[in-house]
């Protein structure tokens, strides 16, 4: 079963200037990006959604794609 939704009104990354930055090419760009998720009411949703659907890139939930990858390796946080 899916999880629900994301309300993008609730995203910070929605409306956020730089949308690349959710798909960082260095460390400092994925500590910013992650940065904005520790702040964001939706990251719970949103880190569910990518576990649910296997996003391979970019920061959902703030983590990195190898950090659902190793969660999902031991059984953390999936669906």
């Amino acid at each position: 079963m899916a999880p629900r939704t994301l309300d993008p009104a609730l995203c910070d990354c929605v409306n956020h200037p730089d949308p690349d930055l959710w798909f960082p090419t260095n460390r400092t760009d994925a500590d910013t990006a992650r940065a904005v998720c520790a702040h964001c009411p939706s990251v719970g949703v949103c880190l569910a959604l990518a576990q649910h659907f296997r996003h391979d890139y970019g920061i959902w939930g703030g983590t990195t794609p190898d950090q659902r990858l190793q969660a999902t390796t031991h059984g953390v946080g999936t669906t």
